[in-house]
């Protein structure tokens, strides 16, 4: 049986893994791929497949490779994500004088077990992109509609998060660049969010349901004594 090239091997088992990891429900979608347990799962299968064809363990530089083609194939996944994606809706952040616009695109990332919306944002200013479509994701709670009140209200929570809001390693992903933006514009999305969608205690509000949504008051003709006649 002939043996597979180096090349193959590697490119086989990228294949592999990234069919098993997509079964798994992981995209990639604002994940740094480096994530140690992908990255020894990764190792584990190509040195298994190594030593069944060469005779030998994958050397470092296998290794990194390996993690490259992983990388590259989720890049292209997310971008041919992006062209099936549905736009929920997009948002239009006022900042400082003289400077531009935020615009923040929101997409459908489909729904989680609860049965919530999930969703992904996209994030540009003055023709540049601070966050390429999927860094940023999050979940709706399952009561939400999916371009209403609240759905817009957790959208600039998650863009308007800086260093400082939560736990470092929250922003491990973030570039420097990132960071220093959401030093920049993290307070005035949160206040833009709070004057638009949120209520006088800073809660989301909520959304109005349309009217075969709404819960009826019961009728008193129902709830009352019956008039009896003696």
């Amino acid at each position: 049986m002939k043996r597979k090239t180096e090349t193959q091997i590697i490119d086989d088992a990228a294949s592999h893994l990234f069919r098993h990891f997509r079964n798994m429900g992981f995209s990639g979608d604002g994940m740094a791929f480096d994530a140690t347990l992908m990255v020894e799962d990764a190792v584990d299968a190509l040195s298994n497949d190594m030593r069944e064809n060469l005779g030998r363990n994958a050397t470092a530089d296998e290794k990194r490779d390996l993690v490259y083609v992983l990388e590259k194939m989720f890049d292209e996944d997310i971008v041919k994500s992006k062209k099936t994606a549905a736009k929920l809706f997009s948002l239009r952040v006022p900042t400082y004088r003289g400077e531009s616009p935020i615009l923040i695109n929101v997409y459908d990332d489909g729904y989680d077990n609860r049965g919530a919306q999930k969703i992904l944002a996209e994030v540009k200013q003055g023709g540049k992109t601070i966050f390429p479509y999927g860094e940023l994701y999050g979940a709706l709670s399952p009561s939400a509609s999916s371009d209403g009140n609240e759905a817009k209200e957790h959208a600039l929570a998650l863009v308007g998060m800086k260093p400082g809001d939560t736990d470092a390693e929250y922003f491990e992903s973030y570039s420097p660049e990132q960071k220093e933006w959401a030093r920049k514009y993290g307070e005035l999305i949160s206040m833009y969010r709070e004057d638009r969608f949120c209520d006088a205690n800073g809660n989301p509000k909520r959304d109005r349901l349309p009217r075969w949504q709404r819960r009826r008051r019961p009728s008193p003709r129902l709830t009352s004594t019956p008039f009896v006649r003696s």
